[in-house]
């Protein structure tokens, strides 16, 4: 509410003195000369208040006056979504977890106290929207472990202050320890059987598990797939397998046409062109059934994670961030449809969050159909939060994006046949 007061003069007699707000409402001051409003009615955003001054022959004067109000925050935070999601299994032994919020968080209110996973010690962090916490080692395989965000007046709270409601708690279980000694696990690193990543993956067939523990490695080309059944995956052992050194292709990580292939858990920072990229497939014949989940990528030349004919995949729980001139994830060209983007951080790129292309001109339907792009934080981008040319019956559901340099999200027909 808005107390007003002034004053109006006339040569014979003020009579009255009217008000009204351009947001609504509208009355009588009381008195003439001096008059006063006692309580005026404010809607969130600018109202505009016009005071009129009548003198007994019905002359009139106005004036005017704009009062911007901000609509205090009262709405109590939610959590959006979190990463193992509750339930989870076979969850990798080296994986942060994370909780992505409805809105951005207060980082005095998020800490150890606050966000907790049952018996391990690690270290937390919030950026905007998203509280990670990452263990100091590696978590033990086959175990249930439970994480808590403390709700209530001493528990996690939005920027305005507002506490989460209650304690919001979830269990995942860890996968089996993996030996290297078994015959489809091919282990890199210094003292290991490969000592680069690309020794293992030039051996690797459907089955396969290649794990890499921490270290600083050059990256990798795989052109060999797996089978729905039978995957080929590609992870790292702990949560510091950096690679830092570009491939044959001059990027960090490369699929070659290489289907039924997961990579989890790496960092891969400064590549000059693509971080993490998919090619040589073809709209009529795309690549299929990826999971690229929980990687950090970033600083790249060109988009941070680039998959081009990719379709039936996941891209979840990876971090894209500081792409020099694109895009923090790009889903590009005709065939890239049925595929989901979930729980992924795309943050400071030069161009878009995410960014879908159909690309007609290249061959294909030119669309993008059966998409999902859930849960994502998108956020400080150049461009917009997410930026789609060509995309049909898909589903956008639950993405936090703010900050971003034009649109939170943006649809729209260039070089798409629709």
């Amino acid at each position: 509410m808005l107390s007003l007061a002034g004053s109006a003069s006339d040569n014979v007699a003020v009579t009255q003195v009217s008000w009204s707000n351009s947001a609504g409402s509208s009355g009588t001051a009381s008195g003439a000369d001096t008059w006063s409003v006692a309580s005026i009615a404010l809607q969130g955003g600018s109202n505009i208040l016009t005071v009129t001054a009548r003198d007994a022959a019905g002359n009139i004067a106005t004036g005017r006056l704009t009062v911007t109000y901000s609509v205090p925050d009262t709405t109590p935070p939610t959590v959006s979504s979190t990463s193992p999601a509750g339930g989870a299994s076979n969850v990798s032994t080296g994986i942060a977890i994370t909780a992505i919020f409805s809105e951005p968080m207060s980082a005095a209110s998020i800490n150890d106290g606050t966000f907790t996973v049952g018996g391990v010690s690690g270290n937390i962090s919030l950026n905007g929207a998203t509280a990670t916490f990452t263990p100091t080692s590696a978590l033990a395989g086959s175990v249930s472990y439970t994480a808590t965000l403390v709700g209530g007046v001493s528990g996690v709270k939005d920027v305005a202050g507002n506490p989460l409601a209650s304690n919001h708690t979830w269990s995942f279980i860890t996968s089996a320890p993996l030996a290297c000694s078994s015959v489809t696990v091919r282990c890199v690193g210094p003292t290991q059987e490969y000592t680069t990543i690309q020794a293992a993956v030039d051996v690797a067939g459907p089955g396969d598990t290649i794990l890499v523990y921490d270290g600083t490695y050059r990256g990798f080309v795989i052109s060999t797939s797996g089978m729905s059944a039978n995957r080929i995956t590609i992870k790292a052992n702990g949560s510091s397998a950096l690679i830092n050194l570009t491939n044959s292709r001059n990027e960090g990580i490369t699929l070659s046409r290489a289907s039924y292939v997961t990579v989890e858990g790496f960092t891969i920072t400064g590549m000059p062109g693509y971080g993490l990229a998919t090619h040589d497939a073809s709209s009529m014949a795309p690549i299929r059934g990826l999971m690229i989940r929980n990687n950090t990528v970033q600083n790249s030349g060109s988009s941070n994670i680039y998959m081009s004919q990719v379709a039936d995949s996941l891209i979840e729980g990876n971090t894209a961030s500081g792409s020099v001139g694109s895009h923090g994830i790009y889903l590009a060209n005709g065939g890239s449809d049925n595929t989901i983007l979930r729980g992924n951080l795309c943050n400071n790129n030069g161009k878009n969050g995410i960014h879908f292309n159909g690309d007609s001109s290249v061959g294909g339907d030119g669309l993008h159909s059966g998409i999902t792009v859930e849960n994502n934080v998108l956020y400080n981008n150049t461009a917009n939060g997410v930026d789609a040319d060509g995309v049909q019956d898909s589903v956008f559901q639950n993405n936090l994006m703010y900050g971003n340099g034009r649109n939170a999200l943006r649809l729209f027909q260039i070089d798409s046949d629709q």
